[in-house]
C-alpha cells in the first residue's frame, strides 16, 4: 500500500491543491482519507490524478455546487499529470497547453469514475468522522473552557487563566502535519484529534490534565489516554520533519499554506527532546506514578 515518502509527497501535493483551489480543511481530510481508501500499490502508475479525483469528490461533496470545476482542478496539475498521452511526454513533442489539459481533464473523469466505484460511490468515505472533525470539537469545548476560566478571580484554585490562546491554533496545525504521516492510520481519528490537543499545550507550554484533556476530547480512561499519547509521540516526530524541511529550504505546502495564515504558530519550535523545558511539568507530575508507568503527554489529575 502506498506510504512512506511517496504518499507524503501525494498528500503534499492534494493539500497545495486544496489551497489552490480555496478548499477548507475538512475538505482536505476526506480527500486524503478517500486516498487510503484506496489502497494504491507502490509506485501505481495514475496516484497523481487518481488524488486529484479525491479532492475533487470531496469538493462536491463538502460544496456542491460550489465545487471547482474540473477545468481548475486540471490548472492544479503539474503539466498534464495523466502519464499516458502524448501531450504530457516531452519525448513526443506534445501538442501544446491546449491539448494538455484536454487530456488531463479526460484522465480526471475516468479517475471519478474508477474512484467512485473502488469507493462504493462514498457510501462511508464521505459521511465517517475525520481527525478535523473531531478536533473541532474539541477546540470549541476548549474556547469554552477558556470564557469559564477568564470568569474566575485569580486564586480561586486550579490554573484559572486556562489555556494559553497559541496553543489552540497549534492543535490545527499539527492536525494539518498529521495528514502526512502514514502511521496515523492505525489510530483512531478521535485519538489523533486528542493527540493534537495534548502535543499542542505541551508545545505551548501549557500541559493539560488529563481530566482536561477528557473534558474537551472525550478521551477518558487510562486505554484512550495512552492511545493519545502514543498518536502525540508520532505527531511530535512530524512536526520536527516539517519544522526541519522549512528549515532546510523545502517547505511542505502545509508550512506554505501556515506562513500566510499565522507565521507565528508555525515557527513555534518542536520538542526535541527531554531537556526541553516545556516537559519539565510533565516529567515531574509523571515521576509521582508508580513505576514503569507510560509516558503520557499530559499531567496527571490532583488526587482529593
Amino acid at each position: 500500500v502506498l506510504a512512506g515518502a511517496e504518499r507524503a509527497n501525494l498528500v503534499n501535493w492534494m493539500t497545495s491543491a486544496a489551497a489552490q483551489l480555496g478548499l477548507g480543511t475538512d475538505t482536505l481530510f476526506i480527500a486524503v482519507g478517500c486516498l487510503d481508501d484506496l489502497r494504491l500499490a507502490p509506485g501505481a502508475p495514475h496516484a497523481l490524478i487518481s488524488g486529484a479525483a479525491c479532492v475533487w469528490l470531496s469538493a462536491k461533496w463538502a460544496l456542491g455546487s460550489r465545487a471547482p470545476p474540473a477545468s481548475a482542478v486540471v490548472a492544479s496539475l503539474p503539466v498534464c499529470a495523466c502519464g499516458g498521452c502524448d501531450c504530457c511526454d516531452g519525448r513526443r513533442g506534445g501538442a501544446g497547453p491546449a491539448a494538455a489539459a484536454a487530456a488531463a481533464r479526460r484522465q480526471l473523469l475516468r479517475a471519478e469514475a474508477d474512484v467512485l466505484r473502488a469507493l462504493d460511490y462514498g457510501a462511508g468515505a464521505f459521511r465517517r468522522p475525520t481527525a478535523e472533525s473531531f478536533l473541532r470539537a474539541a477546540l470549541l469545548r476548549l474556547q469554552h473552557q477558556q470564557r469559564q476560566a477568564a470568569t474566575k478571580p485569580r486564586g480561586a484554585g486550579g490554573r484559572a487563566a486556562g489555556a494559553p490562546q497559541g496553543a489552540l491554533p497549534l492543535c490545527s496545525l499539527l492536525a494539518e502535519q498529521s495528514l502526512l504521516e502514514c502511521q496515523l492510520r492505525g489510530f483512531r481519528p478521535s485519538a489523533v484529534a486528542a493527540g493534537c490537543v495534548a502535543y499542542a499545550h505541551a508545545l505551548a507550554g501549557h500541559p493539560l490534565r488529563e481530566g482536561e484533556l477528557a473534558a474537551a476530547t472525550g478521551c477518558a480512561g487510562a486505554a484512550a489516554l495512552a492511545d493519545a499519547s502514543r498518536a502525540a509521540d508520532v505527531l511530535r516526530a512530524v512536526h520536527a520533519a516539517v519544522a526541519a524541511a522549512a528549515a532546510g529550504g523545502n517547505p511542505y505546502a502545509c508550512s506554505l499554506h501556515w506562513l500566510r495564515v499565522d507565521a507565528g504558530t508555525l515557527m513555534v519550535p518542536p520538542i526535541s527532546s527531554a531537556a526541553d523545558t516545556r516537559v519539565r511539568a510533565i516529567a515531574a507530575g509523571r515521576e509521582r506514578l508508580a513505576p514503569g508507568a507510560e509516558w503520557q503527554w499530559v499531567l496527571p489529575d490532583r488526587r482529593a
